[in-house]
């Protein structure tokens, strides 16, 4: 009888209630020993171990990052040689986050490393035209959603878009929901991001 791969831990979700496999190449929620299933998920496994095993030798970077599960994804860009990353991939993973301020200080450090060698980034260089503000400067939104008041933290991410930063305020049900704006100029812009209609800026010191 096929079982479970001794090499995947399974631990018990007390946020969901059920037990779970959760690694880096393997997301699996209310897992039940099963040998279909179990075999499915062993050769998920070894697959993706092999692959990404490849990827980083052959030094495709890309892929060696969007293989492993969305948790992981930051961790595993960490991984390549400080020498290889680039802003691109950087913002690719940031973009694809579910919550990228749990490690603000880490992509912080990252950001401004990168940012010191190549300057301003920007994904889609037909929409340059977006930041060059009439006056100089123009106004950036940022959506609060949260079980405290707004305190003036760092924040990375901000929007050129009151409605984008509207909904992010009001996308989960919290007793404090706000939309704080301020006034920046385009040397402030650190990476322009656009693929996700999102008119992000990143802002930081």
């Amino acid at each position: 009888m096929v079982t479970l791969n001794p090499e995947i831990k399974v631990d018990y979700s007390f946020s969901i209630g059920c037990p779970m496999i959760h690694n880096r190449y393997i997301v699996h929620v209310m897992y039940g020993p099963n040998p279909f299933t179990d075999e499915m998920i062993n050769k998920r496994y070894l697959y993706l171990k092999k692959e990404t095993a490849e990827a980083f030798k052959n030094e495709e970077f890309d892929k060696y990052v969007f293989l492993h599960e969305r948790p992981y994804r930051f961790e595993t860009y960490l991984e390549i040689p400080k020498d290889k990353r680039t802003q691109s991939l950087l913002y690719e993973v940031w973009r694809d986050s579910e919550n990228p301020e749990i490690n603000l200080d880490i992509w912080l450090l990252e950001m401004r490393r990168l940012h010191k060698i190549h300057g301003m980034f920007i994904d889609d260089n037909d929409k340059k035209s977006d930041i060059d503000f009439k006056g100089g400067e123009t106004t950036v939104y940022y959506g609060h959603c949260g079980d405290e008041e707004y305190n003036h933290t760092t924040h990375l991410s901000w929007t050129l878009e009151e409605s984008v930063a509207k909904w992010f305020s009001e996308r989960y049900e919290k007793p404090y929901q706000s939309v704080i704006k301020k006034k920046i100029k385009r040397s402030d812009i650190k990476a322009y991001l656009t693929l996700r209609d999102e008119a992000e800026i990143i802002l930081f010191d």
